[in-house]
């Protein structure tokens, strides 16, 4: 039974499409109700959006309540039940906007949740002009950090841009020619082990990321030649997660931290400023859980996520809205995310967010199969910097210097020999874990059937993410088979939901014996 709740003047009002008498009275003033749906933004993820739909009720509501024309604007609650109001699920609560009455019926358009919330802080620069705080996730290296107004003793001062800065670099005294490669000194007990990752920056023949031997107090053997550098040595090394600030791609050693997020140059930078370091949030999950708190929701869940989460590099400059942000980055990730209830819910699209299988005739008619269009390729661009001596923009006129260096990346996963092109916004820099999301893009979707199911509307709802399992008896072999729900559309009036998504089904092998199969676009 359809329950719902449409306050005026902040008055409850409870009709349905039929008269019900439970608890309360509902009276049969609902005409029709096109249906709303949960629909994904991405075929392999992103955000699962509520909305869409329209519904018509009889004017005779507006009029028992001395309230014509109708309001412009009212909340509507949509609760479904089998028994009484006390067995009610709250399907969901959101805004309807009129748009157009007769002489006997009034349509309002169900509005998809809006999130106004931008993701990028905003204050003035270092010009007094507006101006957007650039955000890290993971590592950046040799990011452009925001240069805001001097500090109160007229020092540069820049934004951290959520950068954590508790470990820092340590300064690279000297080098030595040593059996195994060449030894670096450092100006104290750096602290780091053999056989860990060490980026050296700011050398101009041996700077690199080495994984290093012979760790003792302040000095270390990496696997390089030695060569003569230029003296005097203006350099430093580092382990992952450590903050350096650079001027032309040369680290300085005059940072001051602020206790407001900034950091400030206690001598002047007359050259490019750039930045390197890690923030607190370096995995998709750990990011999600950071934007269910700025968008002020309460719960976070993310028993169904991918575990370990991704890991994630990104410098982000463009404002946009919170949610459009995480749902480019779940997508990317092969992640859906949903918000429901004050709870903002992260599902890998390779596990199940709740599943149930349908047995019997639990659906009324022989679902629908296809394969999605085929794809020829996806593709992913990205961009390294690293520090290099050289011509700038290959100007050989002048002399070389010390700076930053951009590097344009591209690879692409073929699919087929033909179809289409996807671009992917991907969040990482390091290639292997951009090929690693491609691959997964191409398994979580591409290579998967597609089915759409409808169910009975019961009291059990399914979630975006649910497994859905079924043995189609009615094509010409029986043929088990699931999917996984990423669009759900709610027919009230019908009373069924149809549910479409990606899975896999068994095509059965018609010269095996019994209870013989293959399984075609099995994935993890």
């Amino acid at each position: 039974m359809l329950l719902i709740e449409f306050p005026i003047n902040g008055i409850p009002q409870r009709i349905s499409d039929q008269l019900l008498t439970l608890e309360n009275p509902w009276r049969p003033y609902v005409i029709s109700f096109s249906p709303p749906a949960w629909s994904m933004d991405k075929p392999y993820g992103g955000m699962v959006r509520f909305g869409g739909g329209s519904i018509t009720i009889s004017n005779q509501l507006f009029v028992d309540n001395d309230e014509w024309p109708p309001p412009v604007q009212g909340t509507l609650t949509a609760k479904f039940t089998e028994t009484n109001e006390a067995a009610a699920v709250t399907l969901f609560t959101t805004q309807a906007h009129l748009v157009s009455y007769t002489s006997t019926e009034v349509t309002y358009d169900v509005r998809e949740a809006v999130w106004e919330d931008e993701l990028l802080n905003e204050t003035t620069n270092v010009s007094g002009d507006d101006a957007v705080i650039p955000m890290a996730i993971g590592t950046v290296t040799h990011v452009t950090p925001l240069q805001i107004e001097n500090d109160s003793v007229s020092r540069q001062t820049y934004h951290l841009s959520g950068i954590q800065t508790g470990t820092t670099p340590f300064v690279i005294l000297g080098i030595t020619d040593v059996a195994g490669g060449t030894k670096f000194i450092t100006d104290g007990n750096h602290g780091f082990n053999n056989g860990q990752s060490i980026t050296i920056v700011g050398l101009q023949l041996l700077s690199g990321i080495y994984t290093i031997s012979d760790a003792a107090t302040n000095e270390f053997t990496a696997p390089v030649d030695f060569l003569e550098e230029p003296m005097p040595l203006r350099a430093q090394c580092y382990a992952v997660g450590a903050f350096s600030v650079y001027e032309g791609g040369i680290p300085l050693d005059t940072v001051l931290i602020n206790g407001d997020g900034t950091f400030s140059l206690t001598n002047r930078a007359d050259g490019p400023v750039t930045m390197t370091g890690t923030s607190l949030y370096t995995t998709v999950s750990e990011v999600a859980d950071y934007i269910k708190t700025k968008l002020g929701i309460t719960t976070y869940t993310n028993t169904f996520a991918r575990s370990p989460s991704p890991a994630v590099n990104k410098w982000i400059t463009d404002q946009q809205p919170t949610v459009d942000f995480l749902s480019d980055l779940c997508a990317s990730m092969t992640h859906l995310y949903y918000i429901k209830a004050d709870a903002l819910v992260l599902v890998d699209m390779f596990q199940d967010n709740g599943s149930r299988t349908l047995t019997g005739y639990q659906f009324f008619a022989s679902p629908r199969y296809s394969k999605v269009n085929p794809l020829k390729k996806l593709i992913a661009t990205w961009q390294t910097r690293f520090h290099t001596v050289g011509f700038v923009d290959n100007d050989t006129t002048g002399a070389q210097q010390h700076y930053v260096k951009t590097v344009d990346h591209e690879i692409e996963e073929l699919l087929f020999e033909y179809g289409s092109e996807e671009n992917v916004n991907v969040f990482h820099d390091i290639e292997a874990n951009v090929r690693s999301a491609l691959i997964c893009i191409r398994s979580a979707y591409y290579e998967k059937d597609q089915a759409t199911v409808s169910i009975p509307i019961s009291g059990a709802l399914p979630n975006p993410g649910e497994k859905i399992s079924w043995t189609d008896s009615n094509l010409p072999l029986d043929t088990p088979g699931f999917i996984h729900a990423c669009n759900i559309s709610y027919d009230f009036l019908g009373h069924e939901i149809t549910i479409t998504g990606p899975g896999v089904f068994i095509r059965v092998d018609r010269t095996a014996t019994t209870g013989d199969s293959s399984i075609s676009g099995a994935v993890p």
